[in-house]
């Protein structure tokens, strides 16, 4: 079962950044000396949890967080995020105004901090079960900390808040287990980012065909090629055309009910002309690596070509004999 699996996709972009800031301190510090700040950063880090599920697929808010961490670099307040909040809520900014919100509603509580290595500290939110990792690097008279939190405790925690209370009651109702559901959602997760990255890496030119293809559909397209523009191949869903251009596409849906095929639903949004706006490329898992395998056309949600079959029929045409042999 697959839950939230864009939400997660998202939030880890940027979300998982560790947040610092320099000091002029007299003598090597503990966290103790720096539990203004640390509370400020664990409150800042659970109202942008929040705010991003609610604007999950906002560039926009993905853009306030960045200028939040950026901003928060030059501050000197102790409450630096607090501080940058205050403001921005004065500017009538609405994604400040959410954080402002989850930031002074955030009723936090810390474990004691366990020393892990040399001026590295772990403790833990015991409200959102969120592990945090905070460090301090000495140099002169000058102290760098750091704090960021756990990636799979985030991770869990963004899938709950999400579902909700009522949509975890759901589950238990259900006889589901939400430990091992949410284990098998982020494996899902893990799959759809190592898809999404071909796919990317074809549609945007940064991987070339042999990198991203099957063996077979590689050796029989590059055949294919040379019978036709690459127009022709383009307006169809290969990813380049003649001038060097791609495709600007959209995933839409992933299904991956076995574990060693996968159907990717994309949707361009061109201007250029296209035979179909839908297509899906067909996955397959090649010693470890998703590669594609077709691209095939959608209309009235059934399967209308394949470019695998089109590249066979157009190298059969060219290449067989005189009687028709191929």
């Amino acid at each position: 079962m697959q839950i939230l699996s864009k939400t997660n996709r998202f939030m880890k972009k940027f979300l998982l950044a560790g947040i610092s800031c320099l000091l002029m301190m007299s003598c090597t510090s503990s966290p103790e000396d720096y539990q203004v700040q640390i509370n400020d950063a664990v409150k800042f880090y659970l109202a942008s949890c929040d705010l991003l599920i609610q604007y999950e697929q906002d560039t926009k808010a993905e853009e306030f967080y960045d200028t939040m961490i950026e901003e928060f670099a030059t501050t000197t307040e102790d409450e630096g995020f607090k501080q940058l909040l205050t403001q921005k809520v004065a500017e009538n900014n609405k994604y400040a105004k959410k954080a402002y919100y989850g930031y002074e509603n955030a009723n936090i509580l810390l474990s004691p901090y366990t020393l892990v290595g040399e001026n590295v500290w772990e403790f833990e939110e015991l409200g959102t079960e969120i592990h945090f990792t905070f460090s301090i690097t000495t140099k002169g008279s000058t102290e760098l900390w750091k704090i960021f939190p756990n990636e799979k405790d985030i991770d869990k925690y963004i899938w709950r808040k999400a579902l909700g209370e009522d949509g975890l009651q759901t589950l238990r109702d259900l006889g589901l287990d939400i430990d091992s559901l949410f284990e098998e959602t982020m494996k899902e997760v893990e799959i759809e980012e190592q898809i999404a990255a071909v796919v990317h890496g074809a549609y945007s030119g940064t991987m070339n065909d042999k990198e991203v293809m099957t063996d077979d559909f590689y050796t029989e397209l590059q055949k294919a090629f040379k019978y036709s523009s690459l127009d022709v191949w383009a307006w169809n869903g290969y990813w380049k055309f003649n001038d060097g251009s791609t495709h600007n596409y959209e995933i839409v849906e992933f299904d991956h009910d076995n574990p060693n095929y996968s159907l990717v639903y994309i949707t361009f949004e061109d201007i250029k002309p296209n035979r179909l706006e839908d297509i899906v490329l067909y996955m397959k898992l090649v010693d470890g690596k998703w590669k594609i395998s077709d691209i095939c056309g959608i209309e009235w949600g059934k399967i209308s070509y394949s470019i695998a079959d089109f590249a066979s029929m157009t190298v059969a045409e060219n290449e067989s004999d005189h009687e028709g042999n191929y």
